[in-house]
């Protein structure tokens, strides 16, 4: 049984969309998914378990190249089996997907040229050129998402100040306050946390001018507030927000917890 709870923020659902619905009885469907079964039931080891190969996008391996020269510590052996793996999922229009059988994505595709680069491949290179064409027409860097634009600020190739972020100190509110973090759910606060100490100290690395991705960025963008900016509307904790919106549930706490200590003493 599920119970109303203060921390929980009601928002608005969205309308499903009209579409046509299918019996469960339907004979095509039926068939499919005894087909489906029994492809199971065939792959099923003798003690009941199942087995199947763990099939993952060029994400993965592109973030970890990416980890391994910001922390400075590259293994070589691991790098060149990223690259594979990376080179092997590359499509014929020369970008990466993050789906079997999708189209080119800018972030894949960028992190996996990123990648590519610092493991040693030259820009010149075949593939690359066609990746960096899809890459373009994709709309550059400026078209990427918050997330893997912090992974390029942390090798210095896209501007801090772009990138929207919740100062640390938000763990330091109490838990009566509009804002807090207890009122998030785990994964997020995961994933809020570490963001939000990353982005206070921007431990940014310097790169070699031949690992840098100036010819990423569309002529005229790289340097452009209009094409950096965020282009959709991100919270933001500053000072005027805090004085207007914090600061008078502070005082009214405060001023609810001095009333009650006031009919105690009384």
């Amino acid at each position: 049984m599920l119970n109303s709870s203060k921390n929980l923020i009601a928002l608005p659902s969205a309308r499903p969309e009209v579409s046509e619905s299918y019996s469960a009885a339907d004979q095509e469907i039926a068939r499919a998914i005894a087909r489906a079964q029994e492809n199971l039931l065939r792959q099923q080891k003798p003690d009941g378990h199942w087995c199947g190969e763990l099939i993952v996008d060029s994400t993965l391996c592109s973030d970890y190249i990416l980890f391994m020269h910001w922390c400075r510590e590259v293994d070589a052996q691991l790098q060149r089996r990223c690259v594979r793996h990376i080179l092997k999922r590359q499509l014929p229009d020369g970008g990466w997907n993050i789906y079997h059988g999708g189209p080119s994505e800018i972030n894949a595709s960028v992190k996996a040229y990123f990648a590519l680069k610092l493991a040693g491949c030259s820009a010149d290179a075949p593939f690359m050129q066609e990746a960096r064409a899809t890459i373009m027409r994709l709309g550059g860097i400026p078209q990427m998402n918050t997330f893997s634009k912090l992974y390029l600020a942390l090798l210095g190739q896209f501007p801090w100040k772009y990138l929207p972020a919740i100062p640390v100190e938000m763990v330091l509110l109490p838990s009566w306050a509009p804002f807090h973090i207890c009122k998030m759910s785990s994964w997020s606060r995961a994933m809020l946390i570490p963001l939000a100490i990353i982005n206070h100290f921007k431990p940014t690395r310097i790169l070699s001018g031949e690992k840098q991705l100036h010819e990423l960025y569309p002529l005229g963008t790289e340097q452009s507030e209009q094409f950096l900016s965020p282009t959709r509307r991100h919270v933001k904790i500053s000072a005027a927000a805090a004085d207007s919106s914090i600061a008078p549930a502070c005082a009214r706490r405060s001023g609810a917890l001095d009333a009650r200590t006031h009919r105690r003493g009384e």
